[in-house]
């Protein structure tokens, strides 16, 4: 039977006043048990480095960030595609004729098999993308911007020391890292990691998925699971999609009652003379299965030491892979971080189901 926690990403409305535009930063976050209700856990999640750079490049200079390269993501603040490249480990996607490195380089997508993805119909904002190409650098930087969504999430082992009572501080600097890390405590609780030398065995980043070479996953999972790493015999998926779209409510506070359902003639959220005020939440609905995360484990470190302890959302720019006509990500970057205490899998039987509400 699945853990049920619930995660409420609440910002009270409070970090707008403080000039954090419509981001969400040093808010509270609470994991409850679903079954009785009864509070797990509760801590501040951050939107990290990576996350405010998205945030700010969305919200600002549309034409800058087409044509001028100082207003593009910074390689100093790699993505995890480039973090595994330079660890020698790159993501690889599905070929014609065999695995093929998802490029890095925006001149190589379209000899990679890689388009634009239009979406699911039509009717998709993406859809336009059909008349422009992917191998024109303009065309090319325009899909990037406007595609990049935060759409995927992933684990780690880096948000608590041994003991369950040492959560780490969330550093905006520190992502759930893809390589191994020496620890040591600051006083402060802070989580300071710095890669070990050996880069190419030990991960701080939690696969969902992993299998040996000569059994991966059908094409059916490799819909919710991404970010393929092949190395050592083995193959690794170390994101996953949401099991549900995200949903966007709007409502008033006190009540929860929709704002589209505001009564009496010419009447709208301007001329309402509720006290309340407003609020705009996204909830997501995610889950660590009951045969997520052990493969790994049980492989590199042993089923006792199966175990998460942070979660991350993250961002990333869809692509439709001529090959298998599946969507892959690309440029995978971390979006917030949420360190909480050890959550054990060493019961074959438990998952975690996983609601989180951002509140804006």
């Amino acid at each position: 039977m699945n853990k049920k926690l619930t995660i409420f990403d609440d910002n009270g409305g409070t970090n707008i006043l403080k000039a954090d535009s419509a981001s969400i930063k040093g808010t509270d976050i609470i994991l409850k048990s679903m079954d009785n209700g009864k509070v797990l856990f509760r801590g501040s999640n951050k939107v990290i480095v990576s996350g405010s750079e998205f945030n700010a490049i969305k919200d600002f200079d549309y034409d800058k960030f087409v044509h001028d390269p100082a207003y593009d993501f910074l390689t100093s603040i790699p993505s995890y595609d480039m973090a595994f490249k330079n660890a020698n480990r790159p993501f690889k996607i599905i070929g014609q004729s065999g695995d093929i490195e998802m490029p890095i380089d925006m001149s190589n997508f379209g000899s990679a098999g890689l388009k634009f993805y239009e979406g699911e119909n039509s009717n998709s904002a993406l859809s336009s993308f059909s008349q422009l190409s992917i191998n024109t650098l303009a065309h090319h930087n325009l899909y990037r911007y406007f595609a990049r969504r935060v759409c995927l999430w992933c684990v780690g082992i880096d948000g608590c020391g041994i003991e369950a009572s040492r959560v780490f501080k969330v550093h905006n600097t520190k992502w759930i890292a893809p390589y191994g890390y020496w620890d040591f405590n600051d006083g402060t609780g802070g989580n300071n990691t710095y890669p070990t030398t050996d880069t190419n065995n030990l991960t701080c980043l939690i696969p969902f998925k992993y299998r040996t070479t000569d059994a991966d996953l059908s094409s059916s999972y490799r819909k919710q699971y991404h970010g393929r790493m092949v190395a050592n015999n083995a193959i690794g998926y170390f994101f996953k999609t949401f099991d549900e779209s995200p949903k966007l409510i709007r409502r008033y506070a006190d009540d929860s009652a929709d704002l589209i359902n505001i009564s009496g003639s010419g009447t709208d959220v301007w001329k309402d003379k509720r006290a309340s005020e407003a609020e705009v939440v996204v909830q997501l609905k995610m889950s660590v299965t009951a045969s997520d995360c052990r493969e790994y484990f049980n492989r590199n470190i042993g089923t006792n030491d199966s175990k998460i302890n942070t979660i991350s959302l993250c961002t990333a720019i869809p692509y439709l892979n001529s090959a298998t006509n599946m969507v892959e990500y690309a440029d995978i970057r971390p979006f917030t971080r949420f360190n909480f205490p050890n959550e054990a899998l060493i019961d074959y039987s438990k998952g975690i189901d996983i609601t989180y509400y951002l509140y804006y």
